[in-house]
């Protein structure tokens, strides 16, 4: 049998609004190592955010794609192609 000595478990909390139900905190808590000795921790708060907002294409518009050359036949010679000779 192999044991991981260096298990982690994660632990989330997310705290919301009661009447509005919009998230405003989650952390999250660590621990790993063999006697669970190690530990971490995270919060975020978010103060403002907007659902559904109009964001202008700028930024985040796609590049135009850009034509591709067909590869050369392998069984082709690069001479015989040439016009100029």
């Amino acid at each position: 049998m192999i044991e991981n000595p260096a298990a982690i478990a994660i632990r989330g909390t997310l705290s919301y609004g009661a009447a509005s139900l919009r998230p405003f905190q989650r952390s999250l808590k660590l621990t790993f190592g063999e006697d669970n000795g190690g530990e971490g921790n995270s919060t975020e708060v978010y103060e403002e955010y907007v659902l559904d907002a109009e964001l202008p294409d700028g930024p985040f518009a796609l590049p135009e794609e850009k034509k591709q050359v067909p590869a050369r036949n392998p069984g082709i010679p690069l001479y015989a192609r040439s016009p100029g000779l």
